[in-house]
């Protein structure tokens, strides 16, 4: 291997390592692809470990050198680069250089006449194992017409960015530049995205960048994020989607539709995702269409849940509000909210006996109150010692 191709594998310059290719003879080809098995990389690249990057420019000198789809995989399978293995899938990565994210290079490489043989191996990938493609390269095939789009694959293939975008910053820029996936590919999610997406890049921030940017000309599928979280799944899977629907940062109008959904997470004895709908409640609850009823029928299912007092407080908070304009109708809640008086939470408890005393100050409020008077703390306890049964 001679000195200009060796500074083009070492500089990573896919042009040059392809116009060096192209030029040689065929013995010379032949002679590159017959050391693969014993070539001594890690010296050539003057590393201990061949990076996933040094992988990919290596299986380009070979796509380079090769002169059909039956030859490269033979020349892989002596590389053994092949090996590597995904998170969900479990499968081989046949023509190792689709899961690059070098979506130009290898365009560039399929629209000559010597590397053209590379079509009918991505559309032969595609059919068998398409899950072996970097989302890059499968949106350069689709956008050129020679893959065509299924749904479930693109989701899965976005999310699998992660194993070489470690930055969010990046992940946006690639995401950025393909605004179909903000319509066809991201919306649909939630309908194959039910494991966890495990890595160092956070998909919360990713959608924030994306909404700063506005990306998504409608937000409206967080609607379908919050009805997963009903799902018998793992809590490390529902407490992701509860952090990519914050990063999507939705407004009022668009978490309206899912207010009942929200209302009956509160029924579920699950403290993260109790915390997480009432923050989108609160931020619901003063809109005209918003159901107080139905809110405050669900809200007392969570009293007796532990470690939630922060949000027992913003639900209360909610009742007040309500409460200031409208005289609450169902005396018999007051049995309901004294339960809260059990939460040794002081604000909460001040807050109830501030509700109790100003909105449901009827006859036997004093015996509503009264099993609860050993759990008072503070000002609720000031609040309530003028009670007296009757």
């Amino acid at each position: 291997m001679k000195e200009p191709l060796l500074s083009a594998l070492k500089a990573h310059d896919f042009t040059a390592i392809r116009n060096i290719c192209f030029a040689l003879p065929e013995e010379e080809k032949a002679q590159i692809k017959k050391q693969t098995q014993h070539k001594d990389w890690e010296n050539i690249f003057e590393k201990k470990h061949l990076s996933y990057e040094i992988r990919y420019v290596i299986t380009y000198l070979m796509m380079c050198v090769c002169n059909s789809v039956e030859e490269l995989l033979s020349v892989e399978k002596q590389l053994d680069f092949t090996s590597v293995k995904s998170f969900h899938t479990r499968i081989k990565y046949p023509l190792f250089f689709l899961n690059s994210q070098h979506s130009q290079a290898f365009m560039d490489f399929i629209h000559t006449p010597e590397g053209a043989y590379m079509i009918a191996g991505a559309q032969q990938v595609f059919e068998l194992s398409p899950r072996s493609f970097s989302i890059e390269i499968l949106l350069a095939l689709y956008t050129e017409g020679i893959i065509p789009f299924n749904e479930e694959i693109f989701v899965k293939n976005l999310y699998d960015i992660e194993y070489y975008r470690k930055q969010e910053t990046e992940a946006a820029e690639v995401l950025l530049e393909y605004p179909e996936l903000a319509t066809r590919v991201i919306p649909h999610t939630a309908k194959y995205i039910d494991y966890v997406i495990s890595s160092g890049l956070e998909w919360q921030k990713v959608f924030t960048l994306l909404c700063k940017k506005n990306y998504f000309p409608d937000k409206s599928f967080a609607t379908s994020f919050i009805e997963v979280l009903l799902n018998p799944w793992k809590k490390n899977v529902l407490d992701m989607y509860c952090r990519w629907i914050e990063g999507l940062v939705p407004t009022e109008e668009e978490l309206l539709p899912s207010q009942h959904t929200l209302f009956a997470l509160l029924t579920l004895d699950k403290s993260s995702l109790i915390n997480f709908a009432m923050k989108c409640i609160a931020q619901i609850s003063t809109h005209p269409d918003f159901d107080f009823q139905a809110f405050a029928d669900n809200f007392a299912l969570c009293f007796t849940v532990p470690k939630i007092a922060k949000s027992q407080l913003i639900g209360v908070e909610i009742l007040e509000k309500y409460y200031q304009k409208q005289t609450p109708i169902n005396p018999d809640y007051r049995e309901q909210l004294a339960v809260l008086f059990t939460v040794p939470d002081v604000k909460l408890q001040e807050k109830v006996a501030s509700l109790l005393t100003t909105y449901f100050n009827q006859e036997g409020l004093p015996e509503v109150i009264a099993p609860y008077r050993d759990y008072l703390k503070g000002k609720a306890q000031d609040l309530l010692a003028t009670l007296s049964p009757s």
